[in-house]
């Protein structure tokens, strides 16, 4: 029914062309789709660089197959400035609708129903996200290869999107979790590398181990150690550490890097039989590193011993029987229309290829669209459509659409073998029934020569506490606990006794909380300049006068703060002062009487003292005088958490917020959970910053202290001191508005971290927007209303992002027991990124430097980038000329001897031809015609283990086996490669004549060779021997389109068992005499029976 649909379709079509003839007034209607590509220009595997010439080669594809029904071309609207996805996550929604809705040509094509635009999505996961949500809105069909997340899966959230990733990273997962249970490993370390240059495969593949282990029964947690391999070097921590839990490392790392951790592992004695390292490698990518132990360095004989202990989970490919064509011709496409070169070694990667595969599948999905419907304009219609395929032909093979995974990669475990230091798979993962299946003929010899699998724990446990390694263990535990039952019967008793009079004397006798005037000596000098910024804020009084909003918070911000009441502050005075040789905070409070402590308060005092925390000011006492009490603490440099915030040389960053924010909460929960119970007093003014921009809490509010009370009825109080206090405080008696409680200091403690979030007083925005007096703010607070007054707070930014929102907004509520514990707080922030409350001092102090090293290692590397850049331009055009482990001893001054090699394959090709199109071509134009034509033997090539040696004029000389030896591997990677050349040179056409047909022919032989560097200035690597003489003469005597062979060469191949040979016979050739030959044949061509005769033949 579709087949005649579609002929129907095409009869109207042709009826329409016939009778516009004409009918001049009468034209076919012209279709247009336009495939939309905004990308990135970098190293990653899903850049511009690589999907443009996939993408320009399906459009060809497509307009040769519909030509004069659809037109399909290419909008590129990546921006050259834009190397990384976080850049192109800011700009990418912009370049689209500014295309779509403000650029003639886009308007035109949007509002045209014959036309239809595809955006081609790139492998960044957040850009991904924006242009799904704008297409959906727009009806327009999302295609891409890449990205990642759980979200891009939600088809009804992105209906017209269709991902086509070329693996899934759940069987790489499946496949590595039954490799460990086959071996009933379950104590895992998880080495895990995130350097975020690398983009974020590394950190998927690691968090997707990590959840594997966690969420497939039989393993205990794994030990996590990540790692920056930017800035870390130093491996051997890392592998001690893991070493004491468990045997088996899981290492998710850049191929390079990965060598460095088997090399330390090795000089640590690690790589002894004793343990086992895993690692992914599934998709060739240059940025991914090479998985290799061979890079030909003086460490490469280390790193062939510690591979044996290292396998792989990794893919084996599915390749269609074109796929080695369209490589070839993408990688020329992308040297000569994009001016990008592929690493000598690299392969394409199939994020590239599926690219291809997804552009092709939507223009044949919107050509059968137009023949059904007669329309195109409709996206979701397309999109349903190819929802709708089974089975899509693709370069990679066929596959079923959605279940891509079981067809084009099959998941492998790969070893050496360790006698002939050879990487080999030995179990494979059947996707289908989800098991592991061993590979035929294949047993791991495990390192060491081990005759099993390393255990999971060594024999005595990995710290030797195994009871089957104690004989006496039962004896000495009776022994043990006979001693202690005995000692504790007669000492606690003594010791209760003894703390219970040491108590009493303390109190009676010693009065370590009392500090007498007379033992205080003030330091000015130190007042001056070591804590100038606090004594500031610490010296509080109360502006009088003015209630203008405005005034009022340019007051808090830079004049003198204010806390307290008229007459009585929690500090008239602060100074900096000497007691027993240090240096303390000296702060005077003036009470309504004289303060007598009781034999209780002075118990509480006490413990007061005691409170020994990394985020608590250390309480050294008081000295009460009539009616003033002055009270010592330590002393913070940096002064209160107001004047950090304040100042203008602290750069009051989001990490430094984060730290604030954490070291708060870890002093309040000590506090709560300590026999003080709470503050009473939580502001900004009572956190302190010491030079370590650590937070300390200071300044608890007694509740047996006689304050005075203020006065709120006169009106000339600073109402702004009270305006973060709990609403409940604010409400009830004046008498009892400075008696704390746990609940209000949630309350205080939500003002504290908003204003460190948001760097703004509490209120100031209600203040300045609505000219509010702080009187104005505090009587709202103190209604019950409905909607509490509270400041407003951002909706999203990045120092207060809406999980921080929520727990501010649930600490300030209106009932104090709908506030959450500091416990419940301390849990809530570890759920939110960015924040970890058991995080000390020391950590914080690490991070920030570990980030300024960063940053300074950023700014160098940043300065010297452009010499990095020349280097490496030097480097690679040096290894273009020179084989690359023999550059690199020469750049080393190294002395490279000559080499003889027992058994390589020379080949040559030449151009039969040749004369005939130079005499009738200029200089420039046979120039031309070579470089097209080596650039394509080159990106051949590339696909085998074939060495180009060097070309002169028409000929090419290829070699294998030299200047790497390769086994008897040489004869059959010339042989594929000669066989491949034939064929493209068969559809070759030269440029300025597209007529004319080249007529190649190629000849090898195998034998003996000596190579080595000639020369100082332009050193050339150079062959010696017979073999290149024969060899030569192979393509000399050789016929147009032919491969002819020597009789070594053939003995050689026909080990393979994969080759076609025709006897061509006896041939004179010059300086050899009679030699039997034969043809290598293609395999669509047919073996002609020859008699054995002599064949006289001149050299051309």
């Amino acid at each position: 029914m579709l087949q005649t649909r579609k002929q129907f379709v095409r009869g109207l079509l042709l009826l329409c062309c016939c009778w516009s003839s004409l009918h001049p007034g009468c034209s076919v209607r012209a279709y247009n789709v336009t495939f939309i590509v905004c990308m990135s220009y970098t190293s990653l595997a899903y850049s511009y660089d690589y999907y443009g010439p996939a993408i320009d080669m399906a459009l060809r594809d497509l307009n040769a197959r519909h030509s004069g029904v659809i037109a399909f071309q290419k909008v590129n609207l990546s921006p050259p400035e834009i190397h990384s996805c976080p850049q192109l996550d800011g700009k990418i929604l912009s370049l689209v609708t500014d295309y779509l809705f403000t650029n003639e040509t886009g308007i035109r094509q949007w509002s045209d129903p014959d036309n239809l635009n595809v955006i081609i999505g790139n492998g960044c996961s957040d850009s991904l996200r924006y242009i799904g949500d704008l297409a959906r809105d727009l009806n327009l069909p999302v295609i891409t290869s890449g990205g990642s997340g759980s979200v891009l899966v939600n088809n009804q959230r992105f209906p017209t999107m269709l991902r086509l990733l070329p693996y899934q990273q759940s069987d790489l997962v499946r496949t590595l979790i039954l490799f460990m249970k086959k071996f009933q490993w379950q104590d895992v370390s998880l080495l895990c590398d995130r350097n975020p240059g690398l983009g974020n495969f590394f950190t998927l593949a690691c968090e997707g181990f990590r959840d594997g282990f966690l969420n497939y029964g039989g393993f205990n947690p794994p030990n996590y150690f990540p790692f920056n391999t930017a800035t870390t070097t130093r491996y051997d921590e890392y592998l001690k550490s893991a070493a004491l839990t468990s045997r088996i490392f899981v290492i998710v790392a850049h191929g390079n890097k990965t060598r460095d951790i088997m090399i330390e592992a090795h000089r640590l004695g690690m790589t002894n039989g004793d343990y086992v390292y895993i690692t992914t490698y599934p998709l060739e990518h240059p940025l991914y590193g090479q998985y290799r132990w061979q890079v030909f360095d003086d460490d490469d004989d280390i790193a062939k011993e510690a591979f044996r202990s290292l396998y792989f989970v990794s893919t084996r490919p599915v390749r269609g029987p074109d796929y080695a064509r369209f490589e070839a011709e993408l990688k020329y496409r992308a040297f000569f229309d994009y001016n990008f070169t592929y690493a000598p070694d690299e392969r394409v990667s199939a994020f590239t290829a599926f690219q291809h595969t997804v552009v092709t599948l939507t223009g044949e999905i919107v050509r059968e669209t137009l023949s059904e419907t007669g329309q195109i304009h409709n996206g979701t219609k397309v999109m349903e459509k190819v929802f709708g395929q089974r089975r899509v032909k693709s370069v990679t093979g066929d596959f079923d659409l959605f279940n891509a995974d079981r067809v084009l990669y099959i998941y492998v475990i790969v070893g050496m073998e360790h006698h002939r230091h050879t990487f080999r798979e030995y179990y494979e993962y059947d996707t289908v029934n989800r098991t592991l299946l061993s590979v035929e003929n294949s047993s791991i010899t495990w390192a060491g020569d081990r005759a099993s699998a390393p255990p999971n724990k060594p024999f005595c446990d990995f710290d030797g506490s195994a009871e089957r390694c104690d004989t006496s263990k039962q004896i000495t535990i009776g022994i043990i606990v006979g001693l202690v039952a005995a000692a504790a019967g007669i000492l606690l008793p003594g010791f209760y006794l003894v703390r219970k009079i040491k108590q009493n004397g303390d109190l009676d006798n010693d009065n370590r909380w009392y500090v007498p005037l007379d033992d205080i000596v003030l330091n000015t000098a130190a007042a001056s300049v070591t804590t100038q910024g606090s004594l500031k804020t610490q010296h509080r009084s109360f502006a009088h006068g003015s209630h203008n909003s405005r005034s009022e918070i340019s007051t808090v911000r830079s004049q003198t703060r204010t806390h307290g009441t008229s007459n009585n502050s929690m500090t008239r005075n602060a100074h900096v002062a000497r007691y027993k040789d240090k240096l303390v905070w000296m702060r005077k409070i003036v009470l309504a009487h004289k303060f007598s402590p009781t034999r209780p308060q002075e118990l509480l005092i006490k413990k007061l003292k005691r409170i020994h925390n990394i985020n608590i000011a250390h309480f050294y006492g008081m000295a009460p005088h009539e009616v003033e009490l002055t009270i010592l603490c330590e002393v913070v440099p940096r002064g209160s958490l107001s004047d950090v915030m304040n100042s203008d040389t602290i750069k009051f960053d989001i990490a430094l917020k984060n730290s604030i924010i954490n070291d708060l909460t870890n002093g309040m929960v000590y506090l709560h959970d300590s026999q003080i119970g709470y503050h009473g007093d939580l502001s900004c003014l009572t956190c302190l910053m010491d030079g370590r921009f650590v937070l300390k809490i200071a300044y608890f509010r007694l509740d047996f202290l006689p304050y005075v009370t203020p006065d709120f009825l006169e009106g000339d109080r600073d109402y702004y001191a009270f305006i973060a206090f709990p609403p409940e405080q604010l409400r009830g008696p004046v008498s009892q508005i400075y008696r704390g409680s746990k609940e209000g200091d949630v309350y205080s403690y939500a003002h504290v971290i908003a204003q460190v979030s948001t760097e703004l007083e509490p209120f100031e925005k209600e203040m300045t927007d609505n000219n509010f007096t702080a009187k104005d703010i505090l009587d709202r607070v103190m209604q019950n209303s409905i909607i509490p007054m509270r400041p407003k707070l951002p909706s999203n930014s990045e120092s207060c992002p809406p999980l921080l929102v929520d727990l501010i907004e649930k600490c300030w509520r209106d009932k104090p027991a709908d506030r959450p514990t500091f416990r419940a707080v301390e849990s809530i922030l570890k759920e939110i990124p960015g924040f970890k409350t058991d995080r000390n001092f020391v950590d914080s102090l690490f991070q920030r430097m570990a980030a300024y090293a960063e940053e300074l290692e950023t700014r160098i590397n940043i300065a010297t980038a452009g010499l990095m850049e020349e280097k490496k331009k030097s480097e690679e055009l040096l290894f273009q000329v020179l084989p690359k482990h023999l550059a690199m001893a020469l750049t080393q001054g190294k002395k490279i001897d000559p080499e003889l090699f027992d058994s390589v394959t020379i080949g040559f090709t030449a151009l039969a031809n040749f004369s005939d199109i130079a005499i009738a071509s200029s200089p420039m134009e046979i120039v031309n015609l070579l470089n097209d034509l080596y650039s394509m033997f080159d990106a051949t090539l590339e696909l085998y283990d074939v060495y180009k040696v060097e070309t002169i004029s028409d000929s090419y000389m290829i070699a294998s086996g030299i200047p790497v030896r390769n086994g008897e591997e040489h004869s059959r990677q010339i042989a594929k490669v000669a066989l491949e050349l034939v064929k493209e040179s068969a559809s070759f056409r030269i440029r300025h004549r597209p007529t004319d047909v080249l007529q190649i022919k190629v000849g090898f032989h195998q034998g003996k060779c000596a190579a080595g560097i000639v020369g100082m200035k332009m050193p050339r690597y150079c062959l010696f021997g017979d073999t290149i003489n024969t060899a030569s003469r192979m393509t000399s005597f050789g016929l147009a389109l032919k491969i002819q062979i020597s009789t070594a060469a053939m003995e050689h191949l026909k080990r393979f068992n994969e080759f076609r040979f025709q006897l061509r016979g006896l041939v004179e050739i010059k300086g050899k005499g009679l030699q039997k030959c034969y043809w290598l044949l293609q395999d669509h061509e047919q073996e002609v029976a020859e008699d054995l005769e002599v064949e006289n033949i001149a050299p051309p």
